[in-house]
């Protein structure tokens, strides 16, 4: 079973009853979800479009890479016109770390990849999180970086709901390579 760490269990401290931390972690949504604007690549970010070629079919994905924290994900037609922004998240404990939020048009936070380093993560997996557990299970690795994610709360209309529901699919497209 894997346990998902979500951004918010950071910052929390252990005395926090669960209606606290969960006044918390609504008040922290939305201020993350206010405080997201724009999109624009940063350094060691790509993406690849597909290119059709004489007689082999074209993936009906659109590919992400990113040569910087050594990752890849596929994205389905639907997110043809996909944004991704990088912010760095204080998390508390002197822990700050990457995270890349990726969305459309119409909202540009449907889901967050956190990236971790193997010291930050430890730090971070020792938390108790809202169910009462301590210690989550990473999605993926390379050398350098742990990976995992989490979806937005909220969808702000009917086409980025039905693509809310395309994210674990997305994220079962990881791949990740090793960072020299």
């Amino acid at each position: 079973m894997r346990t998902t760490l979500f951004t918010i269990t950071i910052g929390v401290q252990p005395m926090l009853n669960t209606f606290q931390y969960r006044i918390l972690l609504s008040l922290f949504s939305i201020i993350l979800l206010l405080s997201i604007t724009g999109c624009k690549a940063k350094s060691g970010s790509e993406v690849n479009w597909p290119v059709e070629t004489a007689g082999e079919p074209v993936s009906a994905g659109l590919l992400y890479t990113n040569t910087k924290y050594g990752f890849s994900l596929d994205f389905p037609s639907g997110w043809k016109s996909f944004t991704f922004k990088e912010d760095l998240v204080d998390y508390g404990s002197n822990i700050k770390a990457p995270v890349i939020y990726f969305g459309l048009p119409d909202q540009e936070d449907i889901f967050a990849v956190g990236i971790y380093t193997r010291e930050q993560w430890n730090k971070l997996a020792g938390i108790e999180g809202p169910d009462g557990k301590a210690g989550a299970t990473p999605l993926s690795r390379n050398n350098v970086y742990l990976f995992d994610y989490s979806a937005g709360h909220y969808a702000v209309n009917e086409e980025i709901q039905k693509r809310r529901l395309e994210i674990n699919d997305i994220m079962a497209t990881i791949k990740v390579t090793d960072i020299k």
